[in-house]
């Protein structure tokens, strides 16, 4: 698919499909396993909002919001800096995301050099170096 197209039901589906259970939900307190196991009506309506938002170019406010856990590392309970945050968000954000991300790696990994490795798959900082 050319990564300009809306999504179709079926990526959305696939995504929703590989959800993960037992993940803490974002800000509007839907879990994942709420949207993987609502069947085709809880999909539909996952996909229009999906669509209306790749169509009006606008996310929902509760998408632009995180909320930051601590998570321990080691060490010292007391020293901030053995900590380390993870995001909550919202799972509907998350599948929106994966799509692009789906939808968008294909196209990058044709455009873009190989003098640029960061952030891609299967690239690492000594490839660059050497390459």
């Amino acid at each position: 698919a050319d990564p300009i197209d809306p999504p179709s039901r079926a990526e959305i589906e696939q995504i929703i499909k590989n959800l993960k259970n037992h993940k803490s939900p974002g800000v509007d307190d839907i879990p994942a396993e709420l949207i993987k196991y609502g069947g085709e009506v809880v999909w539909n309506k996952v996909y229009e909002l999906i669509l209306n938002v790749w169509n009006r170019e606008e996310m929902p406010d509760e998408w632009n919001t995180a909320i930051i856990c601590p998570i321990f590392k080691k060490g010292d309970r007391m020293n901030c800096e053995n900590y380390r945050g993870i995001a909550l968000l919202c799972v509907a954000y998350k599948i929106m995301t994966c799509w692009l991300n789906k939808r968008l790696t294909p196209y990058m990994e044709r455009e873009v050099g190989e003098y640029q490795s960061g952030f891609r798959r299967n690239r690492s900082t000594m490839d660059h170096i050497f390459s």
